[in-house]
């Protein structure tokens, strides 16, 4: 009898809930990301993670583009113009700053406006720590990792002079 009445119901197994969103990509710019890999530097992966995330986006879905480096920036509002994303994710530079992705999240969930029709996503090395104690409760936040960001030290500056005899 529950298997009559479950057949009658006409059940739909959805698997869409992903591809209904849109998605606010939150690139890591900070310093870190020129750490150079036997792959190439971290943000050339990173590049090539945030172009896959592009390739997966659904047509009619629109995506924006945040850069996580000393104050978060957004590069690209939403649109769904896939050569324009694709030329806005090339064109970006890692920064000799250290980054603040607590603040470029923050930012990217101000864009979803808890609607659930929203996806962060965030690429980057791991360098920046937890953020579990953002409220991510209506929109999903995944994030993409890309080799190094365990240790994580680096030179951004030197200085060299001259010694005087006396």
């Amino acid at each position: 009898v529950c298997v009559l009445t479950a057949a009658l119901a006409n059940p739909v197994l959805t698997t869409t809930v992903a591809e209904n969103k849109d998605i606010v990509l939150v690139l890591d710019v900070s310093a870190s990301m020129q750490t150079r890999t036997p792959q190439g530097t971290r943000f050339t992966q990173a590049q090539q993670r945030a172009l896959e995330v592009l390739q997966t986006l659904p047509r009619g879905r629109q995506m924006a583009l945040i850069m996580a480096g000393r104050q978060p920036q957004v590069a690209l509002f939403f649109t769904t113009d896939r050569d324009i994303l694709r030329e806005a994710i090339l064109s970006q530079q890692p920064t000799d700053a250290p980054g603040n992705m607590r603040d470029a999240v923050l930012l990217a969930l101000s864009f979803t406006q808890g609607s659930g029709t929203h996806e962060v996503v965030i690429v980057g090395d791991g360098a920046y720590g937890p953020l579990f104690d953002l409220d991510v409760q209506h929109s999903p936040v995944r994030h993409i990792q890309v080799a190094g960001g365990e240790k994580n030290i680096g030179i951004t500056r030197m200085a060299l002079r001259k010694v005087l005899d006396t």
